[in-house]
């Protein structure tokens, strides 16, 4: 009942009672308002019987309606009891096939009527001046008749009878009776079938809420199917944001480090003059070296000497092999330090375990209620597989009854939500499927609504 609706109240009478008019306005009310409520359930917005058009046979600018019935959307009777004329109204076209607006409209109207005054009137005398009294005695109901210039919607309380098309000279010509909308009884509420089929990879952080509406009135059925696969590997190519700690050290063995170097040729700087020092014969400190057993021919030395200053000059290099000094030489080499930052900057990669599998202890709410236990009680002991099954999901049984097999098996059956006491009734409702461990997989789901 909104704001603006009164309580549906009858009079209670008892012998002695005094009664006003309130009383018997309350009466009325009820009457009116069980009556109309009744029929605002029952049938359609519309004419009920009646209330044709045609023109009028001397008044080329008006137009007569037929005695009938209509009712609008709050369950009113529109009663025409008698024929009526009206008068012309709208836009003139000079093409039949386009008539703009000029819809004629019948709706509920009422007045008051038969008004009179009573009581008495002392004249300035005794009872002190005039106490006279008095309100109309009836209230007519008797339907508004018009036109408009745009389609009315049911809940205006407009009733289309007709368009007519007007001329030049706001004359009548065609009346077009194909707007003319009729009240027809209800049909029971039927719900708007549903089904959804899909699946969605499931982890601690990420359930799956499936939104579904009910539109028409409470389904007969509310079928679930659930079962768990794989989790989907393709998540594992997608990777948050993630460093890697580089504590690196090689084997303590020998390694193939020894290697030469060879000197293909080459020359030695060029020396200035310089002499070369000597030992004396036979180790002396003092003394030169015997000149006859170091003769040189066509030289005279001076002095004892045999070795005489050498000049400028400088020394060819051919073959040189150079040290292998580190070879046969054991040792390591320590590496630490850490990686870039790099992937999702606000999303820290799944480390630490193992990748994603199957669900485990799945969690089912409708609504936001939990109906995991409920699911269970009425799986178990409608399906052999499900006997003993305490968990939707069980990563640690390799026959879990969950896991959706290569051969078409596996999975719940039917869930029947509509046995469990929840609220069906029309409007926005929810499941959602999630996990509280660190287990993931995938969710899939049948849901059917009738």
């Amino acid at each position: 009942m909104s704001a603006l609706d009164q309580p549906i109240e009858r009079v209670n009478y008892f012998n002695g009672q005094r009664l006003v008019a309130a009383d018997f306005r309350a009466d009325q009310d009820y009457q009116m308002t069980v009556r109309r409520k009744l029929y605002s359930v029952l049938y359609s917005v519309g004419i009920v019987q009646g209330l044709e058009v045609s023109k009028h046979p001397t008044d080329a600018h008006k137009v007569i309606v037929a005695p009938g019935v209509a009712l609008d959307f709050l369950g009113r009777e529109i009663i025409l009891l008698d024929a009526a004329e009206v008068q012309a109204a709208g836009t003139p076209t000079s093409n039949p096939a386009a008539i703009f607006g000029n819809y004629l409209v019948i709706s509920y109207a009422e007045q008051r009527v038969s008004a009179i005054t009573d009581g008495c009137d002392a004249g300035g005398g005794a009872c002190g001046g005039n106490l006279s009294w008095g309100a109309a005695t009836r209230i007519r109901a008797e339907p508004r008749l018009e036109f408009t210039d745009t389609f009315p919607s049911a809940r205006s309380g407009l009733i289309v009878l007709a368009q007519v098309e007007l001329k030049a000279g706001c004359t009548v010509g065609e009346i077009a009776s194909g707007v003319r909308r009729y009240a027809v009884a209800a049909k029971p509420p039927t719900t708007r079938p549903i089904a959804l089929e899909g699946e969605k990879d499931i982890d601690q952080r990420n359930p799956k809420t499936l939104y579904f509406h009910i539109d028409g009135g409470v389904p007969n059925f509310v079928t679930l199917y659930l079962r768990s696969d794989a989790f989907s590997s393709l998540y594992y190519t997608e990777l948050g944001q993630h460093t890697h700690d580089i504590q690196l050290n090689t084997d303590d063995t020998i390694l193939t480090l020894m290697h030469t170097h060879t000197a293909s040729s080459g020359d030695t700087d060029e020396a200035p003059d310089h002499t070369h020092n000597y030992l004396v014969d036979g180790g002396e400190t003092t003394g030169g070296i015997d000149v006859n057993d170091q003769q040189v021919v066509g030289r005279t030395n001076t002095d004892q000497s045999a070795i005489l200053p050498a000049g400028k000059h400088s020394h060819k290099l051919v073959g040189l092999t150079l040290d292998q000094s580190l070879q046969n030489s054991p040792h390591h080499h320590a590496v630490n330090g850490t990686t870039k930052a790099s992937g999702a900057t606000d999303l820290g990669a799944h480390t630490g375990g193992k990748a994603l599998s199957y669900v485990n202890k799945l969690t089912v709410f409708y609504d936001g209620q939990d109906i995991t236990a409920a699911i269970l009680t009425q799986i178990t002991g409608a399906y052999p597989s499900w006997t003993g099954i305490t968990q939707l999901g069980d990563i640690n049984n390799p026959n879990d009854p969950l896991v959706a097999k290569s051969n078409g098996t596996g999975g719940t059956g039917a869930i029947n939500l509509d046995q469990l006491g929840l609220d069906f009734s029309p409007g926005q409702h929810s499941l959602t499927f999630q996990v509280t461990d660190t287990s993931g997989g995938q969710i899939q789901y049948n849901l059917y609504v009738g």
